[in-house]
C-alpha cells in the first residue's frame, strides 16, 4: 500500500505533470472539460462567488483553448497544457488543499484507465514494467484504430466497421488495463481516483463562448453582448449569403425564431463573406429581405467573430446554454445525406430551457 504521506506530496504534482512535456502524448488532457462541468464543480463543493471566480477565469482562457482544436496535434497538445498550467496556478491560490486533492482524484476519473500511463500514477501503484509495457500497447492499439476512423472521416468513406472495431478495442482497453492490476494495486487506483461521480452524465464540457468581435455591425436590432445574453439558450449561425450549403440550412433558422419566440432563446447569424460580394453590406441587406432572416445578423467583414471562435466552416451553427456555455456544434448542412442536425439542435434547445 501506498502512503498517505507520498499522496499529500502527490498533490501538487500531480496535477502539474498535466502540462509538462514529459506527459505521454495518449493520456487525454481532461482538466479544462472537468473543471467546466457542473458534476465536478458540484463535487469540489464550490460556493456561487467561486464559480463566478471560475467563470471569470474561463472567459480569459478558453478562447485560446477553444481555437486550440485547429492546430496539430502536438502543437495542441502543448497549447492545452499551457493553457492548465495558468489556471491551475490560479487555481492553487483559490481552492482549499481539500478541493485541490479532490480536483486531482476527479481529473484522473476523467483520464479513466489511460492515467495508469503516468509516470506519477505508475509509481504510487508500483506498476512493474511488464505491466507498464502492456499498458502501453493497449493503449497504443486504441489510438491507432482512432487514427484510422479519423483519416476515414476526413476522405468521407463509409464508418461503420472501424467504428465498431474502435469500440470494441476501448472496452478491452479498459478492461483488460484494470485485470493487469493485482489486488493492493487496485486498492491504490481506488485511492488515487477517490469517491467516484458519474462524469458520463456531464454535459457541459466545452469552453464558454468567445465574445462578439468590438467590430461587429449589426444588422437588425443588437441583442447585446453574449454576457448580456444570460439567463438565454443562444443559437448562433456563420454563413455567407451565396453559399448554397448555408442557403440549405436558412429555413431551419427562421423556424426556430418562430418556433421559440416568446421564450428565451436568441438565434443570431453572424455573415462572414467568402467572396467579394458578400462583402457588400448593401448586398448582405437584401439577401437578408430576400430570405426572410427575422433575426439580427452581424457583418463580420473584418472576420474578427470568424477567428475568435476559431470557425472553419461556411455554415456552422453553436447553441450556448445559459451561462454562456457552447454545447454543441454543428459544421455544414443540418440535413446533408439524411442527417438530422436540425432536429439535435432543437433538442439540445428543449433541454437548456429547462436547465
Amino acid at each position: 500500500m501506498f502512503s498517505c504521506i507520498f499522496l499529500a506530496k502527490l498533490v501538487g504534482c500531480a496535477l502539474l505533470c498535466i502540462a509538462t512535456e514529459e506527459r505521454d502524448p495518449r493520456v487525454p488532457q481532461m482538466l479544462l472539460p472537468a473543471i467546466h462541468s457542473q458534476e465536478v464543480q458540484d463535487a469540489l463543493e464550490l460556493e456561487p462567488a467561486d464559480r463566478e471566480w471560475l467563470e471569470s477565469q474561463f472567459l480569459e482562457l478558453d478562447g485560446v483553448w477553444w481555437r486550440a482544436r485547429l492546430l496539430p496535434e502536438t502543437e495542441r497538445q502543448q497549447t492545452v497544457a499551457e493553457v492548465e498550467s495558468k489556471l491551475l496556478e490560479r487555481l492553487s491560490k483559490k481552492l482549499t488543499p481539500k478541493q485541490i486533492e479532490r480536483l486531482r482524484q476527479l481529473v484522473v476519473q476523467a483520464q479513466g484507465t489511460r492515467a495508469l500511463l503516468r509516470t506519477d500514477i505508475a509509481e504510487v501503484l508500483k506498476l512493474s514494467a511488464e505491466q507498464r509495457q502492456q499498458l502501453s500497447e493497449l493503449a497504443t492499439a486504441t489510438v491507432e484504430i482512432q487514427q484510422q476512423v479519423d483519416a476515414q472521416r476526413a476522405a468521407g468513406g463509409d464508418l461503420s466497421e472501424l467504428q465498431k472495431q474502435w469500440q470494441e478495442q476501448q472496452q478491452k482497453e479498459q478492461l483488460e488495463s484494470i485485470r493487469l492490476l493485482d489486488t493492493t494495486q487496485k486498492k491504490a487506483w481506488a485511492q488515487v481516483a477517490g469517491e467516484l461521480v458519474d462524469l458520463t452524465k456531464a454535459q457541459r464540457i466545452y469552453p464558454m463562448a468567445p465574445e462578439f468581435a468590438e467590430s461587429s455591425k449589426w444588422l437588425g436590432k443588437s441583442p447585446g453582448l453574449i454576457k448580456d445574453m444570460k439567463g438565454k439558450v443562444v443559437v448562433v449561425h456563420f454563413y455567407a449569403f451565396q453559399c448554397i450549403n448555408c442557403q440549405r440550412n436558412f429555413h431551419h433558422y427562421n423556424t426556430w425564431r418562430d418556433q421559440w419566440a416568446g421564450e428565451d432563446v436568441v438565434v443570431v447569424g453572424i455573415q462572414t463573406p467568402e467572396t467579394p460580394a458578400e462583402s457588400n453590406i448593401d448586398l448582405v441587406r437584401q439577401a437578408i429581405e430576400k430570405d426572410q432572416f427575422r433575426f439580427p445578423v452581424i457583418m463580420d467583414s473584418d472576420h474578427a467573430n470568424w477567428k475568435a471562435w476559431g470557425n472553419t466552416m461556411w455554415p456552422t451553427v453553436y447553441v450556448i446554454d445559459k451561462r454562456g456555455y457552447i454545447r454543441m456544434w454543428w459544421q455544414g448542412e443540418l440535413n446533408w445525406q439524411g442527417a438530422t442536425g436540425d432536429q439535435q439542435v432543437t433538442k439540445i434547445v428543449d433541454q437548456l430551457l429547462k436547465e
